[in-house]
């Protein structure tokens, strides 16, 4: 089962930081908007995952994806700043 939820995790991941050519994520191009909420989830759900892990094997872990996902959320909103994308209301 957790497995699994690594498996998702890291495969959401590494899908959402592959780069085009200038540089910025593809998630830049469609819908940077949903980007960014889609990182705050995930950075959610990793701070979630933290909180509830019981093995202590899996502490370590839980603290690689949960440092992992908020860099990732940070990065975008660093990206959105420096093209003055601003947020839709």
């Amino acid at each position: 089962m957790i497995s699994d939820y690594v498996y998702k995790f890291f495969n959401t991941l590494s899908s959402k930081i592959l780069l085009i050519d200038d540089g910025l994520p593809k998630e830049m191009e469609p819908d940077f908007f949903e980007a960014v909420e889609q990182a705050r989830k995930e950075w959610f759900t990793a701070k979630s995952y933290f909180d509830n892990v019981t093995d202590p094997d899996l502490v370590d872990y839980a603290i690689y994806l949960n440092e992992a996902a908020r860099k990732k959320y940070m990065y975008l909103l660093k990206k959105a700043k420096e093209n003055n994308i601003k947020a839709r209301l």
